[in-house]
């Protein structure tokens, strides 16, 4: 685990009350499937080219572009699809923080996606709230949403992601971040992004969640 250390002399504490996670690259293991689900359609791009898409936010990505059509393909293609198979070995981090923290999940995918996968594991009462696709195209929009509604403040959250772009997105309204390496970026890209830890297994989880506080100076 990276941990990048807050420099400053005099540091006031917050404490942290709820961890936001993304939901593809970091709980469900979807890139493989995602792919797979194109190459149906005969759209057959490249894994670079996928993930540079998800460097910029999708809906507004000029690497790639899909017709409607695609993407009603692709919506219901990937719902059926989508199993307990494709839960990363995460489910025992996830249940521990959740006794002690809010969680809440912020992602791309449609919420009913997201419902039904994480309801053939035993990690859907965990999550306070999902915020998908229907919520809103914008996930700094999706974070104010989050701290309106449950009285948080941005330093009381840290966010869980695998990409350059959610790294910019959570940096923009002040939440900390501990960027993943297992998902749709890698370590080079992600750093980037300077993320407050960056953390290469599943079990680092929980340290980095308990050694990460946010600090102003």
């Amino acid at each position: 685990m990276t941990l990048q250390n807050p420099i400053g002399k005099n540091l006031l504490y917050f404490m942290i009350k709820a961890i936001i996670f993304d939901f593809d690259g970091v709980i469900a293991d979807t890139f493989r499937m995602s792919l797979d689900i194109l190459a149906e359609r005969k759209r057959i791009i490249p894994e670079k080219i996928y993930r540079d898409f998800h460097e910029g936010n999708v809906y507004e990505s000029t690497v790639l572009s899909f017709t409607r059509e695609e993407t009603r393909y692709f919506w219901a293609s990937y719902h059926e699809k989508i199993s307990k198979e494709h839960l990363f070995p995460i489910e025992k981090q996830i249940i521990k923080l959740a006794k002690k923290h809010k969680l809440f999940i912020i992602s791309s995918s449609r919420e009913k996606v997201i419902d039904k996968f994480l309801y053939l594991t035993r990690i859907a009462k965990c999550f306070d709230k999902i915020l998908g696709e229907k919520t809103h195209k914008s996930k700094v929009e999706k974070f104010k949403i989050i701290f309106k509604k449950y009285a948080l403040k941005p330093e009381e959250c840290i966010f869980v992601t695998d990409t350059l772009e959610d790294l910019r997105e959570a940096k923009k309204v002040g939440v900390s971040t501990i960027a993943v390496t297992w998902g749709y970026h890698g370590k080079s890209r992600l750093k980037k992004g300077s993320p407050n830890a960056m953390i290469h297994d599943f079990r680092e989880l929980i340290g980095a969640v308990e050694k990460l506080r946010k600090f102003k100076t």
